[in-house]
């Protein structure tokens, strides 16, 4: 269930009221731990809540962390608590992060069949472009 919270937060345009009571799902869970205040990782402050699993046959604890109104997720968290063969890490150590800036609806999809121009275009001599 605390997946299925966080599946939910991330879509965008979810009512605050419906976020909010997403937390209070989240944080009834049997299991749920409530890691209090925190900031993320784009130095915003929130709430985080954090659950213990190992479905996967690894132990890894996923965090939530919410805004401090609870109506936005501002990030989510995958941390390995026990260590694997797969690994050479000391667990706790953190195998996956998103942190979401901004979230919003598009009206339509983009043809995927237009060209993308390059984020760095290539000089016309093809050589590197040094700033002066």
């Amino acid at each position: 269930m605390f997946v299925v919270v966080g599946d939910l937060l991330r879509q965008p345009g979810v009512p605050p009221p419906l976020a909010q009571a997403l937390y209070q799902v989240a944080a009834e869970i049997p299991g749920v731990d409530s890691i209090g205040n925190v900031v993320d990782r784009a130095g915003r402050p929130g709430i985080a809540l954090a659950m213990t699993s190992d479905y996967t046959g690894w132990t890894v604890r996923s965090t939530l962390v919410f805004d401090p109104s609870a109506t936005t997720l501002l990030e989510e968290e995958k941390t390995l608590l026990k260590p694997v063969p797969l690994l050479d890490a000391v667990p706790p150590v953190v195998v996956g992060y998103t942190t979401y800036l901004a979230s919003s609806a598009i009206a339509e999809l983009p043809d995927p069949l237009l060209p993308v121009a390059p984020a760095n275009p290539p000089s016309p001599q093809g050589s590197i472009v040094r700033p002066e």
